[in-house]
């Protein structure tokens, strides 16, 4: 490992998603680790499987650190096509270099996740205490989204996630602006909030009012923080699901990486 250096092409496939620094620190602690030594004695002469747990562990490790930075999940497709990437230059599907077991590898990345498993429980509920605030003072945040409207020339699509899918669902059922064409909500809590009657501006079982624009609600089944919205809000919503490929919280915020999400935005927009 102490040579390998990573190729021009994934260098770039890593700055596209933006992991090359996280990648590169992943390396050197890889490098600095004593378990690397120690597996190195032991190590047979091609240990191929040890080599893909290699690549799955540095990938691994800087997506963590990626995620302690509060940066978007990649979504799955994206995170294996690094991967494989990475495990063909570290020649983990034939020929190659001297390199350590699966144990020691994954004990890396694990060590490195317990030790950060507070700043990690930290981040999977965030929403939590700005859902509150919104729900008691929303005035200030539908301002700032009313005049951001006011300020677009021409036709608004409203692209929103999270939260802001409530913000901006919240401020178009209180008010009729005809420049907003469409509203594009992802990983939206607004259909539960409604069906169990704490959204502010509908109350279940109110329909959504004539008028309401088009309304595209991307949903996945691992993200638990995303909700159908047609079941409670009729027709007037298109759901789509798609699948992130990640475990929770990064399925909460992998949509943006994920090509299935862009091509449902692009049809409705169209």
């Amino acid at each position: 490992m102490d040579t390998f250096e990573p190729s021009d092409q994934l260098l770039d496939a890593l700055d596209d998603a933006g992991l090359v620094r996280q990648f590169r620190t992943a390396l050197s602690e890889l490098r600095r680790a004593p378990e690397l030594q120690q597996a190195l004695v032991t190590a047979g002469p091609d240990p191929m499987e040890h080599r893909q747990a290699i690549g799955r562990a540095l990938i691994a490790h800087a997506l963590v650190a990626a995620r302690e930075e509060d940066r978007p999940a990649l979504a799955g497709e994206r995170r294996d096509e690094l991967t494989e990437r990475l495990i063909n230059e570290l020649q983990g599907y034939g020929l190659g270099l001297k390199d350590f077991t699966r144990r020691q590898v994954f004990g890396l990345v694990a060590g490195h996740v317990q030790r950060k498993r507070g700043s990690l429980t930290d981040a999977a509920f965030p929403f939590a205490g700005d859902v509150l605030r919104f729900l008691a003072h929303g005035d200030g945040v539908r301002g700032f989204v009313r005049s951001s409207i006011g300020d677009a020339p021409g036709d608004v699509w409203l692209l929103a996630h999270s939260l802001g899918g409530m913000i901006c669902a919240d401020l178009l059922l209180r008010e009729s602006i005809p420049q907003v064409r469409g509203l594009i909500t992802v990983g939206s809590q607004m259909p539960f909030l409604y069906e169990i009657g704490a959204f502010p501006s509908l109350s279940h079982p109110e329909p959504l009012p004539a008028g309401f624009p088009p309304w595209l609600n991307v949903y996945d089944l691992r993200d638990p923080l995303s909700y159908v919205a047609g079941g409670v809000l009729g027709s007037a919503v298109q759901d789509v699901a798609v699948n992130n490929r990640q475990p929770f919280p990064d399925s909460h915020s992998a949509y943006w990486t994920n090509e299935a999400m862009w091509a449902a935005v692009a049809a409705f927009v169209r």
